[in-house]
């Protein structure tokens, strides 16, 4: 019975039998996201309620039609998509709080439910579609076919935007569609196909199997087109919000200086380092595209999108904390970071819900039958450290403080911090003797103190703090006190 209205408020009357978009964005569960389980059962998770979708008709609330809906009754970000009711149908009205102005009401009703946290949303909002950041390239000409085997030609603009291209063949003055394939393996003899490299944007004709172009003498270099692709991707497509604030063509209905991006973008990711792949390969051979040790889910959870850092943690079922659960694996995973000035911004990043989906089909696809695989955001702890430092010499004050809280935080940050750099250990504990290290910079003769506040305590000068298995630190303040040396020599 418990319901969501929402209020339409149009000056006309409400146009009958159209889409209405709406977006949901749930707010984020906290310090540990939601984890998202896979296999085949389920990678299509039951709804946790029944929502029944209406429209206040005057004296009744009538149903709607309901043409999509992947919110999962309003726990995961996504849109719902109604279809309005016939003309005369839907009535203005004033109802509860909202007696302003009459306006066209829905609202999605309780059915049933069996949530186990009630949701609570961060914003609701109509018209929305999602975006890719892309650009469309058309008639692109690649150059002309010389029939021989395994010709390579390349598009002008990469990456490319898996399965947007669509390339034709002219070896008369008809064109022909061909199409994608991943390999020419098993491909009939006069098959019009071909292997692209969405990567680096390379198309790639038969050699043995498949079929070749051939020549044309009327178009020598020019009857192999792209008549359409798109283009584009990588970190640069993560824009904070509000950046989209204008449409490029006109739509019908739509304002185009009032369109926004109301969160931030999510999941690009520039292409790997050589140095990267290097260092990666051995590990890649010898898992073999198969997840089978801990280790390999960790490779192959990085390989699956822009994941910085992955831990896969046997027996551990993320609904049954401290208990082991045999044939269970949860892997942990922490999003890439654009780093400014050699250091990241945000002290605990979380992925968003779509990386752990990603993540959780590529993991699922190479997993064994047998096991139970959960992936799930970071778990942290939140720290805070206060210091006190004492200068030396004739060192500024204010930089020497500055100076010891960016070290601090660089080594207890997930991506960056740690001994070797690459992030805090999962589990790791927060030592003094290591603060005290980090916190030694240029311009501060000694260290009086520093002292550790986390887990619902003050930690003691001197004092280490433990912290849970798998868990990661979140820094929330670090103080720095700074003192000039009082002690005058003999």
């Amino acid at each position: 019975g418990a319901a969501l209205l929402i209020g339409l408020a149009d000056a006309g009357e409400l146009p009958p039998g159209v889409e209405v978009a709406l977006g949901f964005w749930p707010q984020s569960s906290g310090t540990a996201p939601e984890p998202v389980p896979c296999g085949t059962a389920s990678s299509a998770p039951p709804k946790p309620a029944t929502l029944c979708w209406e429209c206040w008709a005057g004296s009744e609330w009538r149903p709607v039609n309901v043409l999509a809906d992947d919110t999962l009754a309003l726990t995961r970000s996504g849109l719902v998509l109604l279809k309005t009711p016939a003309k005369g149908e839907a009535v203005k009205a004033k109802i509860g709080a909202a007696q302003d102005k009459a306006r066209f009401w829905l609202r999605a009703r309780l059915e049933r439910s069996s949530y186990q946290l009630p949701p609570r949303l961060n914003a609701v909002r109509a018209n929305v579609v999602r975006a890719t950041e892309a650009q469309t390239a058309a008639d692109e000409v690649l150059g002309g076919s010389d029939g021989t085997p395994d010709q390579l030609l390349r598009l002008a603009n990469s990456p490319v935007v898996p399965g947007s291209l669509q390339l034709e063949v002219f070896e008369t003055d008809i064109g022909q569609t061909w199409a994608a394939v991943d390999d020419f393996f098993g491909v009939a003899a006069d098959a019009p196909v071909y292997v692209p490299n969405w990567a680096t944007g390379e198309v790639r004709f038969a050699g043995r199997e498949g079929r070749i172009p051939v020549a044309n003498v009327d178009r020598p270099t020019s009857n192999i087109v792209a008549r359409r692709y798109r283009f584009g991707g990588g970190a640069r497509g993560n824009v904070p919000a509000g950046s989209v604030s204008a449409m490029m063509g006109g739509i019908s209905g739509i304002d185009a200086g009032k369109v926004m991006n109301p969160f931030a973008a999510t999941g690009g990711a520039d292409e790997e380092p050589v140095e990267a792949a290097m260092a990666r390969a051995p590990q890649l051979l010898k898992a073999r595209d198969r997840a089978v040790t801990a280790g390999d889910f960790e490779l192959l959870a990085v390989e699956a999108g822009p994941v910085a850092r992955a831990r896969a943690m046997p027996m551990v079922h993320p609904a049954f904390p401290g208990l082991e659960v045999p044939g269970v694996i949860t892997v942990v995973v922490l999003p890439g970071l654009v780093v400014t000035d050699g250091f990241a911004a945000e002290p605990a990043p979380r992925p968003a819900e779509s990386l752990l989906r990603t993540v959780c089909a590529y993991l699922d696809a190479r997993r064994l039958l047998t096991a139970e695989l959960y992936v799930v955001g970071p778990s942290y702890v939140q720290v805070s450290v206060a210091v006190e430092a004492v200068l030396a010499g004739d060192a500024d004050s204010a930089e020497v403080a500055l100076a010891v809280e960016a070290a601090i935080r660089r080594f207890l940050h997930p991506l960056m911090g740690g001994n070797s750099g690459t992030g805090w250990t999962f589990g790791g504990p927060v030592r003094y003797a290591e603060l005290y290290a980090r916190a030694l910079v240029p311009g501060v003769l000694r260290l009086d103190s520093i002292r550790i506040s986390g887990r619902d305590r003050d930690f003691g000068n001197c004092e280490d703090m433990a912290l849970p298995a798998g868990a990661l630190v979140e820094v929330t303040g670090v103080s720095v006190s700074v003192t000039e040396d009082l002690e005058v020599p003999a």
